[in-house]
């Protein structure tokens, strides 16, 4: 995100978490500094077993103080270790978040694993229906107002098979395909 956004989110009075990539390459580095050079204040860990895949989220945070240019208003350096235990394979990933808003009591370690987990939990639900379910990513459209229109069009169509139907939206378009193909045949009789 944009030092000016992040500076006009905090002029607006609200607070930011923003995930650090390798495209702030001085801001990722103090970040690794600060993890060498200080013990992390705060650090909560969620463990999670579902279909025979046990995941682990953990959540270490720390006092930002290795203060670079334009990024001053960085109070808490939020690091998510997640590890994804599969019967064939581990999966390691590690992500790092700044915000804005210090460590206290009611705004912890804890805080920072349930709204990252979550919206990252909204993140690949969203982009793995649309992507794999509608192939989306395989999208051949040129003409940019049809792009838009065809993937308002998958929105409204997941939107409701996942409120008819099932949450699972491979189940969903199974069931909903059934009950259209019941609709077709009881109106050719």
């Amino acid at each position: 995100m944009p030092k000016k956004t992040l500076k006009n989110i905090v002029a607006s009075g609200n607070d930011f978490t923003v995930q650090v990539k390798g495209n702030a390459p001085k801001l990722l580095a103090s970040l690794e500094t600060t993890m060498a050079t200080n013990v992390h204040k705060d650090t909560h860990i969620v463990e999670q077993k579902k279909n025979g895949i046990k995941t682990t989220w953990q959540s270490y945070c720390y006092e930002y103080v290795e203060k670079v240019k334009g990024w001053e208003s960085i109070q808490t350096f939020v690091m998510i270790c997640k590890t994804v235990i599969e019967p064939t394979k581990i999966t390691h990933t590690r992500r790092y978040y700044v915000s804005n808003a210090e460590l206290k009591v009611g705004f912890s370690a804890k805080l920072f694993n349930v709204g990252i987990k979550g919206h990252w939990d909204i993140e690949n639900k969203a982009h793995k229906n649309k992507d794999v379910v509608f192939k989306q990513d395989d999208n051949k459209v040129k003409d940019s107002k049809h792009a838009v229109n065809r993937a308002i069009f998958n929105t409204i169509a997941l939107n409701f098979l996942v409120v008819k139907y099932s949450e699972n939206v491979m189940h969903s378009q199974i069931l909903f395909r059934a009950q259209f193909q019941e609709l077709c045949l009881k109106k050719r009789t």
